[in-house]
């Protein structure tokens, strides 16, 4: 927890003024909004959020600690207080970070990103609704803001890897909330965090199991057994596209390993061993969770057998495939009608009921109000083909970097730093061809998390290949 109470830098006194007399004008409007209207109890948590995130601001770290907090709550509000909160770790790191020739580093994935950002306004000329797009617009300012104040803040290995730890902490501590919750009731079950989780426990496996990899004696047993029990939580929520994602990063993390075992200071033999155990366990968990709930293999049974349909949306059965088909249909009908900037950013959950060709009661069922599932379906659809290109100008610009960062290390605890790092951002792509939970809410908090972590880690190897 050495993220925490632990300040940025030592202001000086004119600064201070400065920021208690803000601090004070920010209180009072907010007081007084309250006073004159009525506005319930979300309201008022979004009240004393406000004014804790203005006083965090004060301490970067602690802010930061507040953020990762948040990350492990459920949403109350449209918009995720991550997301929200975000914004106030930026101003914090403004007031404590900016201008410190200290902490100056170069930081490749901020023109890209503005790229991006700026190929998605055009399509606000189409937009159904231009509130409802700007306030999704603001997950983009989340992420960006997780992309600068992470990369300048987070500059050492130790920095670095407790941030590691506190979220796959936070993971660990959902995953035996949905175990216990999943064996007791025998259903599908996600914690706090709905199915958002699933990713979530994608995610920390697949780093845990990195730590088990470099760790020896009892650490390796401690940090296998942590990767099995979130990997454990992940088969009871029986959602096959965070499992799909989970496997495929390792198929592809463990043979990139294998074939360079010199350079990551492996031995084969040890990675054979530990894709063998590790089949084993999931072979195991994976059976012992479907004694406890049917459900699991008729989940799986339901997408191939599907009976035929009729006018009635029950028809379409428990099929989550054929369910997503109207979405990804209707999804490309909206496109077909603005193919070059879309229908408006974040703009499909409400829009789609101007471009659906489906029965209306299937598209009442299963589209309206609902996402594309796809990220970059999602981009191609509400931002057209320039915002596609302006986000494939981003990601290639981080995997670029990322293929960069991952010849660098030669130390033992650099490349344990930079293989989770890389191993996040890899699940995350995947990720992406089958969800698009990335671009909103508690996830692209995540992902401008960890792009933040490999801009810092790449500064930190060149330092290191300078001295």
């Amino acid at each position: 927890m050495g993220i925490i109470l632990d300040n940025a830098i030592t202001e000086n006194s004119f600064k201070k003024k400065i920021y208690l007399l803000l601090l004070g004008i920010f209180l009072v409007f907010p007081l007084l909004f309250v006073l004159k209207t009525s506005f319930g109890i979300k309201g008022v948590i979004l009240l004393f959020g406000m004014m804790l995130g203005i006083i965090s601001i004060y301490n970067f770290y602690f802010s930061y600690s507040i953020l990762l907090l948040l990350l492990f709550t459920p949403n109350i509000i449209a918009i995720h207080t991550a997301v929200i909160y975000s914004v106030f770790v930026f101003f914090s790191y403004l007031l404590n970070f900016y201008g410190n020739r200290k902490n100056s580093i170069h930081h490749p994935l901020i023109i890209p990103f503005l790229i991006y950002f700026a190929t998605t306004l055009p399509s606000f000329i189409n937009t159904k609704s231009i509130v409802f797009s700007s306030f999704g617009l603001y997950n983009l300012v989340a992420l960006f803001s997780m992309l600068v104040a992470t990369a300048y803040a987070f500059t050492s290995h130790k920095r670095i890897m407790n941030l590691i730890y506190v979220f796959l902490t936070g993971i660990l501590l959902n995953g035996i909330i949905v175990i216990y919750l999943g064996l007791s009731s025998g259903k599908r079950v996600f914690g706090l965090l709905d199915v958002f989780y699933v990713d979530y426990a994608g995610l920390g496996s697949l780093l845990a199991l990195i730590l088990a990899i470099y760790s020896k004696g009892s650490k390796k047993f401690f940090w296998g057994v942590f990767s099995l029990i979130i990997l454990y939580s992940l088969i009871i929520t029986q959602t096959r596209n965070a499992w799909v994602s989970f496997g495929a990063s390792f198929i592809i993390l463990i043979i990139y390993l294998f074939f360079h075992v010199d350079k990551f200071k492996l031995r084969r033999h040890s990675l054979i061993g530990i894709v063998l155990t590790m089949s084993f366990f999931i072979l195991v968990m994976y059976f012992s969770v479907a004694t406890v709930n049917t459900d699991i293999q008729s989940r799986l049974s339901n997408q191939t057998d599907v009976t035929d349909l009729t006018e009635s949306p029950e028809s379409a059965g428990e099929s989550s495939i054929l369910q997503r088909f109207f979405i990804w249909h209707t999804a490309i009908v909206a496109f077909s009608e603005h193919p070059v900037i879309g229908i408006g950013a974040y703009s499909f959950p409400l829009a789609s009921k101007d471009y659906y060709t489906i029965p209306k009661a299937f598209f009442k069922t299963f589209v309206f109000n609902k996402t594309s599932h796809v990220t970059f379906l999602s981009v191609l659809t509400e931002t057209g083909i320039v915002g596609l290109i302006g986000f494939f100008i981003f990601i290639f610009s981080y995997l670029k970097l990322l293929l960069r960062t991952i010849k660098l290390p030669s130390e033992k605890n650099d490349i344990i730093r930079t293989l989770i790092i890389s191993s996040a951002l890899l699940y995350i792509s995947i990720s992406m061809f089958m969800t698009d939970a990335w671009l909103f809410g508690q996830q692209v908090v995540i992902w401008g998390i960890f792009l933040g972590l490999l801009v810092a880690n790449y500064s930190l190897l060149q330092k290191k290949s300078d001295n």
